[in-house]
């Protein structure tokens, strides 16, 4: 909710690819810093390697913010990529962890994940910003429609 926030602040003055593009940057970024505090549960590889992933996801996620102009959207779109991790680590595992199941952590797959979450981000929004047609983002925390 935060970044949504902060994603408004960064774009509302002049609405073009480039502050959108910023924007998206700083949200993945800071999406991706909030993940250093699973070191108290996981090893630094696994952290890297998540933050990594979660950047990746930032860039998906923002789009969707983006292309909807919903953060309730927003959320449930991290809901449903969370989730079936989060399950099938607690099933293999018996702890509910989004670090790599088998134990073998890899940077280069970490890195390909990331790409993917960012192309498919692209693709979510390229229409959108190639065409101007940014939906008004106007939610802040204090104003969600019910």
């Amino acid at each position: 909710m935060i970044f949504g926030d902060l994603f408004k602040r960064l774009t509302q003055r002049h609405l073009t690819k480039w502050n959108v593009a910023i924007a998206i940057g700083l949200s993945s970024l800071l999406f991706s810093l909030q993940h250093l505090s699973n070191l108290a549960n996981q090893s630094l590889m696994d952290t890297v390697c998540q933050m990594v992933e979660t950047f990746g996801m930032g860039i998906l996620l923002a789009a969707i913010y983006v292309r909807t102009g919903s953060l309730i959207t927003t959320i449930f779109a991290h809901f449903l990529i969370d989730f079936p991790i989060l399950y099938l680590s607690q099933i293999s595992t018996g702890f509910a962890s989004t670090a790599n199941m088998s134990g073998n952590v890899s940077v280069v797959g970490s890195i390909i994940v990331a790409i993917v979450y960012a192309l498919v981000g692209i693709v979510v929004i390229r229409s959108k910003i190639a065409d101007n047609k940014l939906p008004a983002i106007t939610h802040t925390i204090e104003n969600l429609p019910n």
